[in-house]
């Protein structure tokens, strides 16, 4: 119990009586507590910033995994494809009828009919050129000479279809800059099992196997996928950087040496997780897999900077320290106020009158015995409390007058009078009291005891100060409820969030990147693949719901961090009607786009702009049954204007402001007209505010919409809290 330094003189017996409180407990108790508190949350906060940074750690590791694995699947089914290709035309009769007919008799006629087959067989699969050489290595007809001469390297791979007598491959290879890379396969034309030619099939990667390697099958900024191979002393990237900024494929290379890279990692045997740096000298996760049948490495990448990024989430905690602090200084203030309250309190009380006119003022119960205990004066918020009037009080014990009651127990307990008494100091009356009063009811109560010390410094007697509790303890009841609720809603909506995008958004990429392989593998069955197509557009429905959704958490918990480049967004607008016109095609619709100008620099959050833009298109085309979708770019000194407007369906003037809050449209309910979360305007709208702009909405029912996007030509991160 903290000790009593204040003193508060009264008059007893027409003499001066000072009453000694001291609302403090030492300076170096307070600062101990302090530091041992403060310690210990920030040891709980580096344990679980260390815990949540393992956590992500793993997901991102796990994620780079999945990617590597499904895309060297993708690799083997592509190599495999073309080699079955080239087997089947081993062997195909008409094919090497026409060969042996032509080598016997190298007529026009002869040739012509092999060239047009030869070149059926080009427009068919993915071959960019075939050459057609003989049993005697002549190089007899070649569909595509811009492709280049036969190299060595195809007279030693000749060399080994003569000893396998099968399908045989270069490995990817690049003439020049010039040339486009390219990959060969060359089969043994068979008669009899014997080799009477050679077909040399050529096949630029560029057309489906760069697209396996570059498609991203998550939504990080950084991703990455790439394929090395080892190249003497060097490991030589073989496919196009999608973070260059120009075609880096057979041109970059990296010495065996530095050993961060993780094509040298690869190169050096290394597999599965890694963390070095990249071509362009960033930190990043990686995940290696050797690619089988070949001497190619694939490495799935992220930037470490973008994971860390994610962890910046975790802040959250940041705020309940400061809470804590928060609540910490408050008791401290709290403590000040009393002990300042109670020395304005002894001030005033020089004399008897003004001592019991303070006593008779003041808000709280006051109670003063003497030193045996018995009541001498009492306030008329103490006579409210007890039931007792002050004259009859007089003269009882104080035990008689306010009888204490354990809140816990139900039984009777006394102050610590005689404590107080014998050492002179300040008490709490005790913790959970019930006061019961003269008619038998009972009232929760607080209140502090301290001596009553007279000029010579004797003990006289004691001050009791308490106050009724009951309509503090209510509104305690209710915020600790309010807060309950709160903090349990916060953790589902934590909880949900979180797995909604663990759970949910792996299994989608998996269903986006299997169905693009189904409908790539099933052309010559346009029912099945209309059905993936079906499963692909479902999937991706499913999916853009899952990232509104999750969009939207971020920004209801202020979590939206801008990135702000300095860039041309015509192109960046472009490119995002273009990503819809596939949409506006199925739809009948006419998707226009009228730039305005032919640049418009501006210092933006280029993401948000995108998600922004597409959300406003989507819209427009979702609720545009027939006609156009036009898409507007308009700027002035300050701000540039997107406008985007349709011949759609229309908006009533009392649903105008509706639309933009989530979850809502204009028709609703199990029946409406169209389908959707009703997040995307929500989102498109808060994203506009956190770049210091606004959007707004004109609409005609049965006439269409017109959607203003406004956004200043340069943000500033400090709008993002506003």
């Amino acid at each position: 119990m903290n000790s009593l330094k204040q003193v508060i003189y009264i008059f007893n017996n027409k003499n001066f009586v000072i009453i000694k409180m001291n609302l403090f407990s030492s300076k170096k108790r307070v600062y101990t507590l302090f530091g041992v508190l403060s310690l210990l949350i920030i040891l709980s906060g580096y344990w679980y910033f260390l815990t949540s940074w393992e956590k992500l750690e793993t997901e991102r590791f796990d994620a780079l995994k999945y990617n590597a694995v499904l895309k060297t699947i993708q690799i083997i089914n592509w190599n495999d494809d073309i080699i079955r290709h080239a087997n089947e035309l081993s062997e195909n009769k008409i094919l090497v009828d026409a060969y042996l007919a032509f080598n016997k008799n190298r007529s026009p006629e002869n040739k012509k009919t092999l060239e047009t087959y030869l070149e059926f067989i080009t427009e068919s699969n993915w071959f960019i050129n075939i050459v057609l050489i003989s049993d005697k290595n002549e190089e007899l007809i070649n569909l595509n000479k811009k492709t280049g001469e036969l190299l060595p390297l195809h007279w030693q791979t000749i060399e080994k279809v003569n000893e396998t007598k099968q399908v045989v491959t270069t490995d990817l290879y690049r003439i020049s800059k010039r040339y486009d890379p390219s990959i060969d396969y060359i089969t043994p034309l068979l008669r009899n099992s014997e080799i009477k030619g050679y077909l040399l099939l050529q096949v630029n990667p560029r057309r489906r196997l760069y697209s396996v390697v570059l498609t991203r099958l998550d939504s990080k900024k950084t991703s990455e996928t790439l394929l090395f191979r080892r190249d003497g002393d060097s490991v030589l990237y073989l496919n196009n950087l999608r973070l260059a900024d120009y075609d880096e494929s057979f041109l970059l290379k990296k010495p065996v040496s530095d050993s961060s890279n993780p094509g040298v990692a690869g190169a050096r045997g290394v597999k599965g997780k890694f963390l070095g740096k990249d071509y362009r000298g960033k930190e990043v996760y990686s995940w290696i897999i050797p690619v089988p049948r070949t001497n190619w490495i694939i490495a799935t990448k992220v930037d470490k900077s973008e994971i860390i990024d994610e962890l910046i989430a975790e802040t959250v905690w940041i705020i309940a320290f400061t809470i804590l602090l928060i609540s910490i200084v408050a008791l401290f203030l709290a403590y000040n106020y009393n002990k300042k309250k109670v020395s304005i309190f002894t001030r005033l009380w020089k004399t008897e009158g003004e001592f019991k006119t303070t006593l008779y003022s003041i808000g709280e119960a006051i109670i003063v015995t003497n030193i045996d205990g018995q009541v001498q004066l009492m306030n008329h918020v103490a006579e409210k409390l007890t039931g007792w009037k002050e004259q009859e009080a007089k003269g009882h014990s104080f035990t008689q007058v306010a009888e204490f009651i354990s809140e816990d127990t139900g039984e009777k307990t006394f102050p610590p009078i005689y404590r107080s008494v014998t050492e002179g100091i300040s008490l709490n009356l005790g913790t959970r009291l019930l006061l019961r009063k003269k008619d038998g009811s009972n009232i929760p109560v607080d209140g502090t005891i301290a001596a009553v010390v007279n000029t010579e410094k004797v003990i006289t007697g004691v001050i009791v100060v308490f106050s009724d509790q009951t309509e503090n303890r209510e509104r305690i009841k209710e915020l600790t409820i309010a807060k309950n609720k709160a903090e349990e809603m916060n953790r589902v909506k934590s909880s949900f969030f979180t797995n909604m995008s663990h759970e949910l958004r792996t299994p989608f990429i998996g269903i986006l990147g299997f169905t693009e392989i189904l409908e790539d593998r099933l052309e010559s069955e346009p029912d099945i693949q209309e059905m993936a197509n079906g499963i692909r557009k479902s999937a991706n429905r499913l999916l853009d719901t899952l990232e509104n959704l999750l969009t939207f958490s971020r920004i209801e918990n202020s979590r939206i961090i801008l990135t702000l480049e300095e860039k041309d967004i015509l192109p960046v607008i472009k490119k995002e009607v273009e990503q819809q016109q596939e949409f506006a095609i199925d739809s009948a619709l006419n998707l226009e786009f009228k730039p305005g100008a032919s640049e418009l620099i501006a210092t933006t959050d280029i993401g948000l702009v995108r998600v922004i833009t597409s959300s406003i298109i989507k819209n427009g085309i979702k609720f545009t049954e027939k006609g156009f979708v036009r898409v507007e770019v308009f700027k002035n000194d300050l701000y540039f204007n997107i406008v985007i407007s349709d011949s759609g369906t229309g908006i009533p003037v009392d649903k105008q402001e509706l639309i933009f809050e989530e979850f809502r449209q204009v028709s609703e309910g199990m029946g409406r007209d169209f389908e959707g979360a009703g997040l995307g305007l929500t989102v498109a709208k808060k994203y506009a505010e956190v770049l210091g702009g606004n959007i707004t909405v004109k609409s005609e029912v049965g006439k269409g919409s017109v959607f203003t996007i406004l956004l200043p030509l340069v943000s500033k991160n400090d709008e993002v809290g506003n």
